[in-house]
């Protein structure tokens, strides 16, 4: 179901890269580390853009930044459209927000959100999505707010559930549903999912 894009990226020594802007209240608050920027070429160039993004999330809950950064790569099938849908669930955003997850997201206004579409509608863009609490938006995006509602995290494991199927979490050998299995490519269990997602990203590295 999933259709990988062809995604070139460039490790780069962040002094050389000049465009690259810390968000001002994440350096404010010391969650951004510059241990790695990330670039990428056409048609994905704004992705260096909200990488930092990424970064200053990753940091705030304690989680690995490229393991986030490879979850977003996978779930919107290497396109990294905050759009992006699954035609059969009807899963929306940049790590596939269901209809039930979107309902405990709240817009702006501090209103919950109704559904998956009204997601990606309330938030249209990548950065939207990403942000953590701040003078624009007093709540932070919707990864912000459902990582929050879910942390801490216990390794990157329970990350990849958190996204992937939220009851299996701190369930040893959990084996997924099978109508979850069905509508996954056959996905089994977090090993199967985690090793799906690293074969995606490292296709793209060797194609470099």
């Amino acid at each position: 179901m999933r259709l990988f894009c062809l995604l070139f990226l460039v490790l780069v020594n962040c002094d050389s890269y000049h465009n690259f802007q810390i968000p001002k209240y994440a350096e404010k608050e010391h969650l951004f580390q510059p241990e790695l920027c990330i670039t990428l070429s056409e048609p994905y160039k704004n992705a260096d853009n909200f990488y930092r993004y990424v970064q200053v999330l990753a940091n705030r809950f304690n989680v690995d930044a490229l393991d986030l950064f490879k979850l977003i790569y996978f779930e919107t099938a290497g396109t990294f459209n905050p759009n992006a849908k699954n035609p059969i669930t009807g899963a929306s955003g940049i790590v596939q927000f269901t209809n039930e997850s979107s309902r405990k997201i709240k817009d702006k206004n501090g209103k919950f959100l109704s559904s998956a579409s009204h997601l990606v509608k309330e938030y249209p863009t990548i950065e939207a999505q990403l942000e953590i609490p701040n003078k624009r938006n007093w709540y932070g995006g919707p990864v912000y707010q459902y990582l929050d509602y879910l942390d801490p995290f216990e390794g990157t494991d329970d990350l990849y559930l958190a996204f992937f199927y939220p009851p299996g979490r701190k369930i040893k050998n959990f084996e997924f549903p099978d109508y979850i299995s069905k509508v996954n490519g056959g996905i089994k269990n977090i090993k199967e999912y985690r090793e799906k997602v690293n074969l995606a990203f490292n296709k793209i590295e060797r194609e470099v």
